[in-house]
């Protein structure tokens, strides 16, 4: 019976262990176990003992603990203390442990935090190792966080890689050189208000820390810009979330700069950002709680999303204390849809709502003066704006890429307008530009490919000479001047190739060289009458333009002015025109038709070479809506200027007058449907090709008795051959000494050809001859009454023999025979 009551108590020994427990643990310490709570306490004044692996008084149930109280009193806690204690789910360190062991809470499973309160000065190695779900660590002592790697990492060498949230509290002024190095278990860091120091590389390595906490003013506000703090060189610049506690006022110099930031919380406390303190930073989500403060700083984040007091700002109403928009103030806000700025604001910064791409609309009040660049570049929502009368200049860009801006005015009070300043405003289809505006910078409506219609004020910026297609782009289709531009400058529409209509008012005076150079798709244009020159190369390359009037205000037309008009048909001329320039028509080869409403100026109009003259492709020249086959030149003109009917093949006759004395070169070169032309004896010089081309010539009548002397082409080549030159009877022989044989092999004395002229005169030399409109005389003595009779024997006309020997008489050109009484003879002369 004794030996079976003895193995009872050997068996139930180590069941009695479990129980409730005692003792002591080091020179006035004790602790005390509850089995039913699974709970340790320790108590008493002094150091707690140190432990092997496996030597603690309470080893044997230290998987059971699940809660461990250390009373205040006790000053260490020794070393392998806790170590396995593998239920325990938290520990409460009192004020009086300044040592805490090597290995004391190690392998430590369950627990999942800790906080070390600012009394304890050293915490021995691999103190919390392998205590695999420990994730979050409070440090309130200055003399552990402050240590360097070198002295101890707290990360590998004390709490382990896997935390995940770092506290650094209120007592610590410190962080060591490589404190939290290699941690990339990490995501959370909260540091203290009096932290001022961080040491080299203290989170460095830490590659998933994403949020940090931070309230020391100390740091953030730092402003010295010889040795900023930059956060991402310790914090690393893959932390996407900083919250800035209540007791920081102000953010310094590059604080956040690169940093690449998802979420940040700017509290109200904080009164001031420096310039460049969120340089390079993107923030997605900013959360602040007090708007007016957001105004006021100097510089902020780039917030895509801005939250007040939690709720995400849609509709901005910017408080009426506010007199400014800084630079960047909103840059970025997606999540703005509306904004609603107040009298009291002056002015809007550079890049203030740029890629705002929520905004839809924006009303500017009266008082702002000015708007920096790129402001609203970006804002693709933006369908409408009103700009305010009173602002003096649209910067470069404001208004860039806003894809949906269908409209804008601007107002008269605007004089300059930016580079690139509303470029690829694609839904832009018309613009109006007002009076006061003088200058418009590059590209300004670059890439507006919807906008079709441009109405111009401003005479001071049309008259500049700069293109208005590479400012508006060449695929606007209408331009409208109003009455304020009175100069089209150089170059103004040059190369607008998808130009089909522009109105240009009658207060226009001066269309400038290139003005519409290469303006490919124009048909046609009204030229004012306040005009009087067309310049250089006005309608270069105007290939589409079909037809040009010129009003009478115009006396000159410039070089190449309408060179490579392909298509135009026809072209009037005003009687007041003087000079056509060289080139002016060349390579027209549609133009067909010149029209004129006085014959007489027709003979004013010098032209400076053959490709230059508006017949060099014209084959028919209209007066007063009629065609001119058979020409009479009014006896005011006194010569033929060069290339004055060059090409002219619509010409069947022409009457010279005796009041011209001399006819130009290629004059009626190419008139091709001339057969026979009388030159009176009062021309006495005929300039080279005058007549050359003529192809269809038969017969010349030259009048004179004294011939120039003929040394260089003038007639047909052919005319050599197969034409006849008619000369007044007894003067051959002085035209073959003087070169004329040299390009007419037959020379007919007018008395000589019979097959021509069947007279009967009253004095033997008396002749007769039918030459294209008129009936020519020679011989008859003077004042001989002459008079002519169609076949029918009604009177025609009458007048008398002239003073000069020879009398001209125009009759009409239907007929073909005719009945000429000189004094009391007839003659019948046959066309």
């Amino acid at each position: 019976m004794k030996h079976l009551f003895t193995l009872l108590i050997a068996f139930l020994l180590p069941l009695l262990s479990y129980a409730d427990d005692s003792g002591t643990c080091g020179d006035g310490l004790s602790y005390t176990y509850e089995e039913s709570t699974q709970t340790l306490t320790i108590t008493g004044n002094g150091a707690m003992l140190d432990c092997s692996g496996n030597n603690a008084p309470w080893h044997s149930y230290r998987a059971d603990l699940k809660t461990i109280i250390i009373t205040e009193g006790v000053t260490t806690i020794g070393d392998y203390a806790f170590s396995g204690c593998s239920g325990l789910t938290s520990i409460d360190i009192p004020e009086s442990v300044t040592s805490i062991g090597g290995s004391a809470f190690r392998s430590c499973g369950g627990l999942t935090s800790v906080t070390i309160s600012n009394s304890v000065t050293n915490i021995g190695g691999y103190a919390f190792y392998n205590c695999s779900n420990l994730l979050t660590v409070e440090l309130n002592s200055d003399a552990i966080v402050s240590r360097s790697y070198w002295q101890a990492s707290l990360g590998g060498y004390i709490f382990g890689y896997q935390v995940k949230e770092y506290i650094i509290g209120d007592n610590v002024n410190s962080i060591g050189d490589g404190a939290f190095y290699g941690c990339k278990d990490l995501k959370s860091v909260t540091i203290g208000k009096s932290v001022t120091n961080f040491g080299k590389g203290a989170f460095g390595d830490c590659s998933n820390l994403k949020r940090v906490e931070l309230n020391s003013n100390a740091i953030v506000s730092k402003t010295d810009s010889n040795s900023p703090l930059v956060l991402k060189n310790i914090f690393g610049n893959q932390v996407k979330e900083y919250i800035i506690g209540d007791n920081v006022t102000g953010i310094g110099i590059r604080t956040f700069e690169d940093c690449n930031l998802t979420s940040i919380t700017i509290p109200k406390s904080v009164k001031s950002i420096e310039k460049s303190s969120f340089y390079n930073c993107k923030s997605a989500y900013v959360y602040i709680s007090d708007i007016e403060s957001w105004f006021n700083y100097s510089s902020s984040p780039r917030a895509q999303h801005l939250f007040l007091n939690g709720s995400e700002l849609h509709d901005l109403v910017i408080p009426n204390t506010i007199t400014s928009i800084r630079d960047y103030c909103f840059y970025n806000c997606k999540g703005l849809t509306s904004i609603t700025i107040p009298e009291s604001v002056t002015s809007i910064g550079n890049y203030a709502f740029f890629y705002c791409s929520g905004l839809s609309s924006v009303t500017i009040p009266a008082s702002v003066t000015s708007i920096g660049n790129y402001a609203f570049s970006c804002c693709s929502g933006l369908t409408s704006i009103t700009i305010p009368e009173g602002l003096k200049s649209i910067e470069s860009y404001t208004f860039h890429q806003c894809s949906c801006l269908s409209s804008v005015t601007i107002p008269e009070s605007v004089t300059s307008i930016g580079n690139y300043a509303f470029s690829d405003c694609r839904s832009l289809t018309s613009v109006t530009i007002p009076e006061n505006v003088t200058s418009i910078g590059k590209d300004a409506f670059h890439g507006c490919s919807r906008l079709l219609k441009v109405e111009l004020n401003s005479n001071g910026f049309v008259a500049l000479g700069s293109s208005l297609g590479a400012i508006f782009g060449s695929q606007v289709t209408e331009y409208f001047l109003s009455n304020n531009v009175t100069n089209i400058g150089d170059n103004a529409f040059s190369y607008c190739t998808d130009l089909t209509f522009i109105k240009i008012p009658e207060s226009v005076t001066t269309i400038g060289n290139d003005a519409f150079r290469g303006c490919s798709s124009l048909t046609s244009i009204a030229i004012p009458n306040g005009v009087t020159s067309i310049s250089n190369n006005s309608f270069y390359g105007c290939n589409a333009l079909a037809s040009i009037t010129i009003p009478e205000s115009v006396t000159t037309i410039g070089d190449n002015s309408f060179f490579g008009c392909s298509s135009l048909t026809s072209i009037t001329i005003s009687k007041c025109l003087t000079y056509i320039g060289n080139s002016a028509f060349n390579d027209c080869t549609s133009l067909n038709s010149v029209n004129i409403s006085d014959c007489e100026s027709w003979f004013k109009i010098s032209f400076d070479n053959n490709t230059s003259n508006p017949l060099y492709y014209a084959q028919h020249l209209i007066l007063n809506g009629s065609e001119i086959k058979e020409l009479v030149i009014p006896n005011t003109v006194t010569f033929i200027s060069d290339y004055c009917f060059n090409n002219c093949s619509g010409l069947t006759s022409i009457d010279i007058p005796e009041s011209v004395t001399s006819i130009g070169g290629s004059a009626f070169r190419g008139c091709s449907g001339l057969t026979t032309v009388t030159i009176p004896e009062s021309v006495t010089s005929i300039g080279t090709d005058a007549f050359s081309d003529c192809s269809n010539m038969e017969t010349i009548t030259y009048l004179s008795s004294s011939p120039f002397i003929l040394d260089k082409a003038i007639f047909p080549t052919q005319f050599k051959v197969v034409g006849t030159l008619y000369v007044p009877t007894g003067a051959r022989q002085t035209y073959v000494e003087r070169g004329w044989s040299m390009y007419f092999l037959n020379i007919v004395e007018l008395g000589d050809d019979t097959t021509r002229v069947n007279s009967v005169a009253a004095e033997s030399d008396t002749q007769v001859l039918f030459n294209n409109h008129s009936i020519i005389v020679q011989g008859a003595d003077d004042d001989t009454p002459i008079q002519v009779y169609d076949l029918n024997g009604r009177l025609i006309g009458q007048t008398k023999a002239a003073v000069a020997g020879t009398t001209k008489f125009a009759v009409p050109s239907g007929e073909k025979m005719l009945i000429v009484k000189v004094g009391n003879k007839s003659a019948k002369v046959v066309r």
